[in-house]
Formats: C-alpha cells, sequence, structure tokens
C-alpha cells in the first residue's frame, strides 16, 4: 500500500509499530462507544490489530495510520 499526503496529514498503512497508540487511542471510551471490544485487555487487542493489518479490507479500503504535518 501507498502513503498519502495532505496539506496538513500524513497517512500510511497502519503497522503493529503502531500498537501502543492505537492501544491508547482504542481505551477512550469516546473513541469507540460504537464498537466492541477488546480494549481492555493488551494481548487481545494485539490480536485484533494483527488481524486487522493482515486483513485485505476491500477495494477502495484501508486501516490507516494519520499524522499531522509539522
Amino acid at each position: 500500500m501507498h502513503s498519502f499526503e495532505t496539506k496538513r496529514l500524513w497517512m500510511r498503512p497502519r503497522t503493529m509499530e503502531d500498537f501502543d497508540a492505537c492501544l491508547a487511542m482504542d481505551r477512550d471510551p469516546e473513541v469507540t462507544r460504537f464498537v466492541p471490544d477488546p480494549w481492555n485487555d493488551r494481548a487481545d487487542h494485539e490480536a485484533f490489530l494483527r488481524e486487522r493489518i493482515l486483513t485485505f479490507p476491500g477495494d477502495g479500503l484501508g486501516y490507516w495510520s494519520i499524522f499531522p504535518k509539522a
């Protein structure tokens, strides 16, 4: 997959290096209030993230990490 940029953001496919940031984000109840678990068990969340990264999301879709440009 390719990376993308806008004037304000840089996006790249999510990797396991993003795990700690994903875990912190997904433990925020406002972020996941409409999305079912596993947000409180580190091992289950790691397995969830790994599966999402390895599964093809479908044409035109992706699983991205998004960063603000400096």
